[in-house]
């Protein structure tokens, strides 16, 4: 066992996880006995991919049904027209580079450096107690500040040419409108408070009467929610919201088909593929690489923040599983609640919360 536990990582050795599985089968009796070379369940991984992305359906629809009330409507405005749409090669190769090559590029040192600093015996932990996610929030805070030099320096090269930018631009109202209308938001955080209890009530339901335990963004793991993990997840759940309001705020205008319905689900799969692409990438390298080799090191070098001496995960990645889905499938809830009733709140808040809250109660927050 590692001395920091904050350095438990999911890339092992192939001979360490069956002596780690008899140790445990010696002090524990299980109702399956698996053979120790037995450890990869595939379908269930399929069924938990599955389930991940059953659960973004169930999030857009959510939304969907609350605005049909009279109450919520009020939340939707005329969709905005938008400027001119992306297209052409020095288009792509922007969002290509802004949402994979330098997100990518800088994760593990973003990631890496920030558990270091918001490790065991820091001030940080009472706030943020997991520095392995301390440090996958890290990078994704880094990469809503580029996100945000990008929208100043769009800004004010409208403002330079005398077109300012209204609230439409940034998904936020419609063409024209200057001034926040706080009502919604408002009415987005009560949907949002609806939602999270109504899946978590259904999710207690399901295992406690029908044993089923649903995997959600978590494709192995999956703890109960408790209030400690509820309260821990708070700073979280601000942080994500944050980086989903800003990475939102700039809705790619992809060149129209003439098919409204064959738009919609377009926009929504590229903004979704975008998100998820670095983490993917990463993952792709990291753990395929690690398993091809067969010895627990990993592909990408990474920074030796415990002194190991070898070239082992330094932890993010290992949450990178669940974060690939949560940050790409929620930015396709919100394009396509977005594209329904012309801003982003109705589907960032919901999302923030949904995410920060089954994510978060999933992964070990504790510390």
């Amino acid at each position: 066992m590692t001395k920091n536990r904050h350095a438990t990582s999911g890339v092992v050795c192939g001979q360490t996880t069956p002596e780690v599985y008899l140790c445990e089968t010696a002090v524990t009796d299980a109702p399956i006995k698996l053979e120790n070379s037995d450890l990869a369940w595939f379908p269930q991984q399929i069924f938990s991919g599955i389930a991940c992305i059953a659960m973004m359906f169930l999030l857009a629809a959510l939304i969907n049904l609350l605005m049909q009330n009279a109450f919520f409507a009020t939340i939707a405005n005329p969709v905005p027209k938008g400027g001119e749409p992306r297209k052409g090669a020095k288009a792509w190769a922007l969002d290509i580079l802004f949402s994979l090559v330098i997100p990518a590029l800088i994760f593990v040192h973003v990631s890496a450096y920030t558990i270091k600093w918001t490790g065991l015996g820091t001030p940080w932990v009472k706030i943020l107690p997991s520095a392995n996610l301390n440090g996958i929030m890290a990078w994704l805070v880094v990469l809503a500040v580029i996100g945000i030099i990008r929208m100043v320096i769009r800004a004010n090269k409208a403002k330079a040419a005398g077109n300012p930018l209204t609230l439409g631009d940034y998904a936020l109202g419609a063409d024209g409108d200057t001034k926040i209308d706080w009502s919604k938001p408002a009415k987005s955080f009560l949907m949002a408070l609806i939602i999270a209890v109504f899946v978590f009530t259904w999710l207690w339901l399901i295992e406690g009467f029908a044993g089923i335990n649903y995997q959600v963004w978590n494709l192995s793991t999956y703890l109960k929610m408790s209030p400690m993990r509820i309260v821990r997840a708070i700073p979280y759940i601000l942080i994500i919201f944050f980086v989903m309001f800003v990475g939102n705020m700039s809705q790619r205008i992809l060149p129209s088909t003439g098919n409204e319905k064959k738009d919609m689900w377009r926009a929504v799969i590229v903004n979704s593929c975008l998100t998820a692409s670095a983490l993917f990438v990463l993952l792709l390298i990291q753990y395929g690489g690690s398993m091809i080799m067969g010895t627990g090191e990993t592909i990408i070098p990474q920074i030796d923040i415990y002194g190991t001496g070898k070239n082992t995960s330094s932890g993010s990645l290992d949450f990178a599983f669940g974060y690939c889905y949560m940050m790409g499938g929620t930015t396709g809830v919100v394009t396509y609640i977005y594209r329904k009733y012309g801003n982003i709140w109705a589907g960032v808040i919901p999302a923030a919360m949904f995410a920060g809250l089954v994510t978060l109660s999933g992964f070990t927050v504790l510390g």
